[in-house]
């Protein structure tokens, strides 16, 4: 049972009134006083512009603030992103962390050596960097290159890299493939794959596998692969991470375990759902391609025509009904799978004439909606 607890509140107002208020001169209201994350932004700010040595900054280097993140302690953490004369500087990132009165307590910063090239022009080619990324990967199948940006490589001794993202998988299992190739030499610096499986301990799932990003010490659980699926804390909004692929203690209260069991359900229901409108969608695929192989007949060929439009009407629904599941919109996910059902119990009737027995027996899973 819930208890509403109703504090009584004491409001107390003070009003001044000046020699020149009374003469009818307004004085201008006092300024609002600034929050801790605007606090945290200006700290970091002018800590950031006085450039000291634990940054390893270099003259060429810049700095765009993101958006503060603040604990339920009353830390703030003011996250900065570096680039080296326009380029994006892996491992350049830093964090600033102060309190909520905005003194400054500590920097986070990966990055060990100021960064010093002499030339921003490769001496190896794109495309050879691709090459030499794709045969990086250990997927069964590649899908292609999705990305091959010109990088400084900031990690260790600062160099001119490719960062050449290779999507691929084997089997139902994704990959996208990060490989950081040396634009001078042509030799691969270091790789890390987006698709991770960490270890999760749930109070209702026990231990169970579950897909999260990251790699090395820095991991979160943000689904690689599933648009928009991540867990958040729910005072400040950010995505959980760990310096481990390890989330949950298998107690109910502790708040990694209740994201592990969350996160192991939605990834279990969207492949339930990807896997269904698969299925569904090959039956009502297999039944249109019957009816072009079929051609028009020379009699009845306007009814020919109205069922085949039905059955193409089937796979807009189907279509219209992934979009709806996927962005989470319930009521056209309903509507779809109504419209669905109709179109398809009207064929039903009408497949006798042209489809096989199996291909009728599969379509009546779709006039179920069967999963």
């Amino acid at each position: 049972m819930r208890r509403a607890i109703t504090l009584g509140a004491v409001a107390a107002v003070t009003i001044a009134v000046s020699a020149a208020a009374a003469t009818g001169t307004a004085q201008a209201a006092p300024a609002p006083t600034a929050g801790p994350a605007a606090l945290a932004t200006g700290a970091a700010a002018a800590l950031v512009a006085a450039r000291p040595a634990q940054l390893h900054a270099s003259a060429h280097d810049s700095f765009a603030a993101r958006p503060v993140i603040t604990s339920k302690q009353g830390l703030q953490y003011v996250p900065y992103q570096r680039t080296y004369q326009g380029l994006r500087v892996y491992g350049g990132d830093f964090v600033v962390v102060t309190d909520k009165a905005g003194q400054v307590l500590s920097t986070e910063v990966a990055q060990t050596k100021p960064i010093a090239l002499t030339s921003l022009t490769p001496a190896v080619s794109g495309a050879t960097a691709a090459a030499t990324a794709t045969k990086a990967s250990k997927a069964a199948t590649i899908d292609g290159v999705t990305a091959n940006d010109t990088i400084v490589y900031g990690l260790d001794t600062p160099r001119l890299a490719y960062e050449t993202v290779v999507a691929g998988h084997t089997g139902q299992r994704p990959s996208r493939l990060h490989v950081f190739v040396d634009a001078t030499t042509g030799k691969v610096i270091n790789s890390y794959d987006e698709v991770a499986d960490g270890t999760g301990n749930g109070a209702i799932y026990g231990a169970v596998t579950i897909s999260t990003s990251g790699s090395g010490t820095s991991f979160s659980m943000s689904d690689p692969t599933r648009a928009g699926i991540s867990c958040r804390n729910i005072n400040t909004g950010a995505v959980l991470t760990g310096t481990d692929d390890v989330w949950g203690n298998g107690v109910g209260t502790n708040l990694e375990t209740g994201c592990v069991d969350a996160l192991f359900t939605v990834q279990r229901e969207w492949d339930m759902f990807g896997a269904w409108f698969g299925r569904v969608h090959r039956i009502v695929r297999r039944a249109r391609q019957r009816f072009v192989e079929l051609g028009r007949p020379t009699r009845d060929g306007e009814r020919w025509e109205r069922v085949i439009n039905k059955v193409r009407a089937e796979e807009s629904h189907l279509d219209t009904m992934r979009a709806a599941a996927w962005s989470g919109s319930s009521d056209m996910l309903m509507l779809s799978a109504r419209q669905l059902q109709s179109t398809s119990k009207s064929l039903d009737r009408r497949f006798r004439r042209y489809l096989d027995r199996d291909l009728i027996s599969s379509h009546r899973h779709v006039i179920a909606l069967d999963p």
